[in-house]
């Protein structure tokens, strides 16, 4: 984890958090499954947990889809939904997305204290 990427982002995933969920009265449970995604990307490869993510925890992919697209350090910009982009990336660009959402959602999670 790169604290100063970390920092960089929570000013995004406040405007997530506002855009996709309304940014009020948010559930509890949203923290703790943005820490169990973190744990699955490492776990089980970044593909597959936002698979797993992408059916069961739909609002959570929304948010990371949302920060990915209007991250503004990123040159390239892709629609669509998070799955498809990562499953279009070469070896290289899949390394440098997981790290950026794994960001994302650590941003995530520490923006939603605010909330909860």
């Amino acid at each position: 984890m790169d604290k100063r990427s970390v920092e960089k982002y929570m000013p995004l995933a406040d405007d997530a958090i506002k855009a996709v969920l309304g940014g009020k009265d948010l559930e509890k449970t949203y923290r703790s499954k943005l820490s169990a995604f973190g744990a699955a990307v490492i776990m089980s490869g970044l593909l597959p947990a936002v698979a797993y993510y992408e059916k069961n925890e739909e609002k959570i992919i929304r948010l990371l889809e949302y920060m990915y697209q209007n991250d503004p350090d990123r040159k390239e910009k892709s629609e669509g939904n998070l799955f498809g982009i990562i499953k279009k990336a070469d070896d290289k660009k899949e390394d440098t997305l997981k790290e950026d959402i794994i960001h994302y959602s650590i941003s995530l999670k520490l923006v939603m204290n605010l909330y909860i």
